[in-house]
């Protein structure tokens, strides 16, 4: 069993978790970065499976098993824009969407087994919360408390009057096979 990881500051803390149960945790440069070239031999593995990451559908496709499976669970690209509004932003990977994956993993060859997508709200039940959000994903590049003040103090007041702050969220999760 092997798992990839393309974020460096992750690197050893995977390792550390894995490796003791027989995971061989490989360096990957995510498809956003190189091209996304997965360090595996042509037709080496019988499954893929990847949550949140980015990748290259024919890689997958590559590296698949004649009958392989790949599973991928992903936030969708438009995921929040009520709260990025807040900030003035716009969704900044609009194309991360559930149709333009299943086109490219038919277009890499694979069959399509589930393709579903939610759409709900994300919660958040103190300000505190928000902020830690904001600044953990990098919603919000320029994020700081300091240069959001009003708008954190007129978020806290909603959140007062509501007892929760709630933003649209979208999730995705796709499931395809290589042919036998």
């Amino acid at each position: 069993m092997f798992a990839t990881e393309a974020y460096p500051p992750n690197l050893e803390i995977a390792r550390a978790s894995l490796e003791p149960l027989g995971v061989t945790v490989v360096p990957y440069e995510s498809a956003d970065v190189t091209g996304g070239v997965l360090p595996f031999a042509d037709g080496s593995l019988d499954a893929v499976i990847d949550r949140h990451e980015s990748y290259d559908a024919r890689e997958v496709a590559r590296v698949l098993a004649p009958g392989g499976r790949f599973v991928t669970q992903q936030v969708d690209g438009r995921d929040k824009p009520d709260l990025l509004q807040l900030f003035g932003l716009t969704p900044r990977f609009p194309e991360v969407r559930l149709d333009a994956f299943v086109a490219a993993a038919r277009a890499a060859g694979l069959s399509i087994e589930r393709a579903e997508e939610w759409w709900g709200d994300s919660t958040f039940a103190d300000i505190g919360a928000l902020v830690y959000y904001v600044k953990a994903t990098r919603t919000v590049p320029d994020f700081s408390v300091a240069r959001y003040e009003p708008l954190l103090r007129t978020l806290d007041q909603r959140l007062r009057a509501d007892g929760v702050l709630r933003f649209r969220c979208g999730r995705f999760v796709l499931a395809a096979r290589k042919p036998a």
